[in-house]
């Protein structure tokens, strides 16, 4: 598998087994706006223009939301997607994580990208793309260094300081108070 990346830092395609690309496009922040499957499906995101983390409320499949499929996702208040609904308001999926984003369980025919605090759940490299850097939820472990260093402390590879109950990193570059602690 590899990766290209825009200047901006973004990544634009993700290529698996040499041949099936995955270009992505983004917002002028760090939200996906459209993307192609490998199996050549095109989705397109609509997020909360209220919300500044970009929460995701929906995707469609298709050229236009009139003639295509429509999911709506339910996310908690880290952002992470808890429930898939269809167009006819039934459940699709339902997701349940640990503390550190592993999956704990997942029922439901449908999938998302977009999991743990919303980020990109990359299936091929078991990691979660946020956009300063990967994360590895099996070992609760950045997988590049803390690229502000070591402000929040002097292990530049642990998680939110090693207390996910109080904190998140939705960019993985810095710990913020989950709303409400």
């Amino acid at each position: 598998m590899t990766y290209e990346y825009g200047a901006d830092g973004k990544r634009r395609a993700q290529t698996v087994a040499g041949s099936n690309t995955m270009p992505f496009w983004w917002d002028a922040g760090w939200n996906v706006i459209n993307m192609k499957t490998t199996s050549g499906t095109w989705w397109t995101f609509v997020r909360d223009p209220e919300n500044i983390s970009g929460r995701q409320l929906g995707a469609w499949n298709g050229t236009s939301p009139s003639s295509s499929y429509w999911r709506y996702f339910h996310q908690d208040i880290i952002n992470s997607t808890r429930m898939g609904t269809n167009q006819d308001r039934g459940t699709i999926k339902e997701y349940e994580y640990t503390p550190y984003g592993e999956m704990y369980s997942e029922s439901g025919w449908a999938s998302s990208r977009y999991k743990f605090t919303g980020q990109d759940w990359d299936s091929t490299a078991q990691l979660y793309y946020f956009p300063y850097r990967y994360y590895s939820p099996g070992i609760a472990r950045w997988i590049a260094r803390d690229p502000v260093g070591p402000r929040q402390g002097p292990n530049l590879y642990l998680y939110v300081t090693a207390n996910p109950v109080l904190y998140v990193d939705l960019l993985g570059a810095a710990r913020v108070l989950i709303s409400g602690n």
